[in-house]
């Protein structure tokens, strides 16, 4: 071989590992901010035979991700849903998931999150509507 193929094959040796390497040490930092991303639903907000589901999080600045929000029976059946994305600048504007009936029901809020294929979730208790 000559010194100028010898020369590029190590010039892309090592951008090669520069490569690999940023995309290991990235995705870990991602990895790690998201442990600290927590969501919580709320007990849902109900008055007068109508409710909406409540959620928030915390420990998720600097993240982006999807997120959705449901009211439900006790029994599963989904009665309103709501889902979007919050961007890493933007921060978390805690949905709800519109006002619907709910006479009759115990209900209760779920929300999961989403942050690069990987979801974390939590469920509120059951309310009388």
């Amino acid at each position: 071989m000559t010194r100028s193929r010898l020369r590029l094959g190590f010039s892309l040796f090592v951008v090669a590992v520069c490569a690999v390497t940023t995309l290991i040490l990235s995705t870990g930092a991602s990895a790690h901010r998201f442990a600290g991303c927590t969501p919580q639903a709320l007990t849902p907000s109900v008055s007068g035979g109508r409710g909406f589901a409540r959620a928030q999080t915390s420990g998720c600045n600097g993240i982006s991700y999807s997120w959705q929000v449901r009211l439900s029976t006790a029994g599963g059946t989904v009665l309103a849903t709501n889902s979007g994305t919050s961007s890493a600048d933007q921060g978390f504007t805690a949905p709800g998931s519109g006002t619907v009936v709910c006479v009759g029901n115990s209900v209760h809020s779920f929300i999961t999150i989403n942050v690069g294929g990987t979801n974390k979730s939590d469920t509120s208790g059951n309310v009388a509507c």
